[in-house]
């Protein structure tokens, strides 16, 4: 079996095309799985999955927007997967996506990210990447 790095679900080798020497087997590498690559922004049950959600169940069509990028982390030859942090929410309820799901101008998103962890020292090459206002809630790599 293999598991996500994402949604920690598991998977036989052979039900998502692992085989033997496959480099997501590395250890250093880290797997995201088919769901998780196409997953979308979209709540599928139309209401928070959180059971203690503190917020309101009206949030338009299911949708959640990236407000801004605030940390990064290397996910083998998947990418990247990002910290978000959502518009309308405090960045204490920030989440890690798969890079696929840096919607809207992802570009942009991603470019403000780099500027910003330049700005604050960081070494773009790092594997983890957090930005000073994610640790200042706890968030680490």
């Amino acid at each position: 079996f293999i598991q996500c790095d994402n949604c920690d679900m598991w998977y036989h080798y052979g039900c998502v095309g692992v085989k033997k020497h496959d480099p997501r087997l590395d250890s250093e590498a880290a797997f995201i799985c088919p769901l998780c690559l196409r997953q979308t922004l979209r709540n599928r049950t139309e209401t928070c999955a959180r059971p203690d959600c503190p917020h309101p169940a009206d949030v338009q069509d299911g949708l959640y927007f990236v407000e801004r990028l605030v940390g990064r982390e290397s996910v083998g030859q998947a990418g990247y997967r990002w910290l978000a942090k959502w518009e309308g929410y405090p960045m204490t309820e920030a989440s890690w996506i798969p890079q696929g799901n840096v919607t809207g101008d992802a570009e942009k998103l991603i470019k403000q990210f780099e500027l910003d962890a330049l700005r604050e020292g960081m070494d773009l090459s790092e594997k983890v990447i957090i930005l000073s206002e994610a640790t200042a809630v706890g968030w680490t790599g």
